[in-house]
């Protein structure tokens, strides 16, 4: 399922933990665990939480696992609605991370949005994502 170039990109990294703060609406069951699954190499670790007081809470619980698993770790915090789709993500996630400048990549955000608003509604937004309509690219902001 892997072949050498993704052996060759993950090579210096000893562990890929994909985090979840699994809410109860069972989007977890029906989109983001089944994509995992699929996408993810098998000695890959998953950790799941729920019934955590926010999702800061449970992701700040996810990396204090994270850590005990030791160095040269990288960690995916996703929500129980995303869905990996591209083939060998943790390939390319370990390129991005290789050079040692890169520490955090966010995937998509809003400017602006204040407690309970959704980052889509804003009219200012950062990143890249693809929905059922296509793919959707948004310029950086300085500075981000």
């Amino acid at each position: 399922m892997y072949g050498d170039l993704e052996s060759a990109a993950v090579s210096g990294i000893r562990h890929f933990v994909f985090g979840i703060c699994v809410g109860p609406s069972g989007r977890f069951e029906t989109i983001a665990g089944p994509a995992l699954r699929n996408k993810i190499r098998p000695e890959s670790h998953v950790i799941t939480l729920t019934g955590q007081a926010s999702i800061a809470t449970a992701y700040n619980r996810i990396l204090d696992q994270a850590c005990e698993l030791g160095d040269a770790t990288v960690v995916v915090l996703i929500h129980d609605d995303v869905e990996i789709v591209q083939e060998h993500v943790e390939a390319q996630l370990a390129t991005c991370f290789q050079s040692g400048e890169l520490a955090i990549i966010g995937v998509v955000g809003g400017r602006g949005a204040e407690r309970g608003m959704s980052w889509f509604s804003r009219s200012e937004r950062i990143g890249r994502y693809e929905d059922g309509l296509g793919t959707h690219a948004y310029v950086p902001l300085a500075g981000d």
